[in-house]
């Protein structure tokens, strides 16, 4: 028969020391990912801006070639 180990004062110290480490770090690791969720918020808003930019710009060059063939058939 394996012996039991007879729990210890510094036996629940040390594993509650070792759940603290853990939960530190996962509470680390959520504000990391916090971070760079609110990072690409960012960046996909500006990205958005771009497309809505190069949108109109395409909007205009197409109307301005539009009007030109106009004139030209007139």
């Amino acid at each position: 028969m394996a012996k039991e180990k007879k729990a210890t004062i510094a036996g629940a110290v040390a594993g509650a020391v070792a759940g603290l480490k853990d939960s530190v770090v996962r509470a680390e690791i959520a504000v990391v990912r916090a971070g760079n969720k609110a990072v690409k918020a960012v960046q996909d808003r500006v990205d958005a801006g771009r497309r809505k930019a190069a949108s109109k710009k395409k909007a205009a060059k197409k109307a301005v070639k539009k009007a030109t063939n106009r004139s030209k058939r007139r």
